[in-house]
């Protein structure tokens, strides 16, 4: 018994010997997914969020309000409380489908956290809390598949732990960090179809494929670059994957055609991704490569400052946010040239696509439609994604390589994403820059008022 626990002990020791930096990183980074949680203004995407959950549509939530009443704020905030209003489950699940939504599985599942734990306004971001922490171990499960290494799947989890990006979307009542959730798990599933092309993890793509286009439109984003990489390198896996495919469309195929009753609608509500400014055909490169660097380090937690830098005359400035993501892109790209020179034949395939294709299509967008949504970098998780594990793969290599670099890069990056959500948090609002224009608490009744038109 003695010799089982001295055993025992060694191998704790081993273990946080070997990955103990790892463990105290993402231990740091989880402890800051909680801080000012409660803090920050409740702000007028969330609002949104919850008003969809409530399963009415935008077009009937202004016959809750009168015109030219004056109302206590409770009135309003109970108005975001869920449980406290007078809506069935079944009302709510009934009326979140019939929405023109383009990522209806947030606000459905919301309906059931908000029974379960609680419809106060930290409640709503804590579901977001959750999905981080169940993504974290499909995380490292990816990334041991495909560089089959532990140490690459412990770099993962320390440097999303700490993604000043990806922290922000954790605190916030939004559909962004279910969407990576299901990114990840499709991911890994996919890789496992691969690797074993046993029917259960075609399945398991297949379930994961659908829960994934219900997450988000921008999905099918993901399911094109599988498709490059089954017709380039997974060419025997043609039949089970476009079963799967199919069975992915036909699940989504209801939420198709909703969609395409309500297309014009929807169109004219993404009017504003339009900037009105014609640029360079370079112009979207840059909102994105800034986006991948703020995947690591950003002290501007908004994007508006760069689409003001890039798609306005004159408004170009050197800011200290854009130095560090400058240098960030160069370790990203260093990055991308050891994918391509030093990556197995399939991880290669998979990460590359994973960025490719969302940086060609956002490209093309905005070209054609002089849009900006390359600087939306919400829109772009399937690629940061990419960015995520080109840079783990990258680390990996210095780690196993035994380069002195490691330490050095993988350190910077811890602190300078630590102090980037740390710097983050002490905000009020949901954005660094400026002041809050008064959106607190108060501000509710205005924003209600302005997402219903009055």
């Amino acid at each position: 018994m003695k010799k089982l626990i001295k055993l025992n002990i060694n191998n704790a020791k081993d273990f946080l010997r070997a990955y103990g930096i790892f463990l105290l990183i993402i231990a740091l980074g989880l402890q800051l997914k909680f801080h000012s949680i409660e803090s920050k203004y409740f702000w007028y995407d969330e609002i949104e969020t919850i008003m969809h959950t409530s399963g009415i549509p935008d077009k009937n939530y202004d016959a809750q309000f009168a015109l030219n009443e004056v109302k206590n704020i409770d009135f309003y905030q109970d108005k975001l409380r869920l449980n406290t209003q007078d809506y069935s489950m079944y009302s709510q699940i009934t009326g979140v489908f019939s929405m023109p939504q383009l990522t209806p599985l947030h606000p459905l599942l919301l309906i059931f956290w908000s029974k379960i734990v609680g419809d106060e306004f930290v409640h709503y971001r804590l579901f977001n809390t959750f999905l981080f922490f169940l993504l974290l171990p499909f995380l490292f499960l990816l990334c041991k598949t495909l560089f089959k290494s532990n140490e690459s799947g412990w770099i993962a989890l320390s440097l999303i732990a700490v993604s000043p990006f990806f922290d922000i979307y954790t605190k916030e009542a939004r559909y962004v960090i279910l969407w990576t959730f299901f990114i990840i798990l499709n991911s890994y599933f996919f890789l496992k179809a691969y690797e074993n092309n046993k029917k259960i993890w075609w399945w398991c793509y297949s379930v994961s494929g659908i829960l994934l286009m219900y997450a988000s439109l921008l999905s099918g984003l993901l399911i094109l670059s599988q498709l490059i990489v089954v017709a380039i390198v997974f060419k025997r896996y043609y039949t089970p994957f476009f079963l799967s495919i199919l069975i992915i469309t036909i699940a989504y195929l209801p939420w198709m055609i909703n969609i395409g009753i309500h297309i014009e609608e929807i169109f004219q509500s993404l009017q504003w991704h339009k900037s009105g400014q014609s640029s360079s055909f370079y112009t979207p490169f840059i909102g994105q490569f800034i986006g991948f660097a703020h995947v690591f380090i950003s002290f501007e937690n908004v994007i508006w400052s760069y689409v003001h830098i890039f798609l306005t005359p004159g408004g170009f400035r050197f800011t200290f946010d854009l130095v560090l993501a400058g240098i960030m892109i160069i370790l990203i790209l260093i990055s991308f040239i050891n994918m391509l020179k030093n990556g197995r034949h399939v991880a290669r395939g998979i990460v590359l696509s994973l960025i490719i294709v969302p940086l060609t299509t956002f490209w093309l967008y905005d070209l054609i439609f002089v849009g900006r949504i390359s600087f939306l970098w919400r829109y772009q998780v399937v690629a940061f994604i990419g960015i995520l594990l080109v840079v783990t793969h990258f680390l990996h290599y210095l780690y196993t390589t035994k380069n002195k670099l490691f330490k050095v890069i993988f350190i910077v990056l811890s602190l300078f994403g630590i102090f980037s959500i740390y710097i983050v948090s002490l905000n009020k609002c949901y954005t660094t820059l400026g002041s809050c224009n008064g959106w607190d608490n108060f501000n509710i009744a205005e924003r209600i008022s302005h997402s219903t038109g009055h």
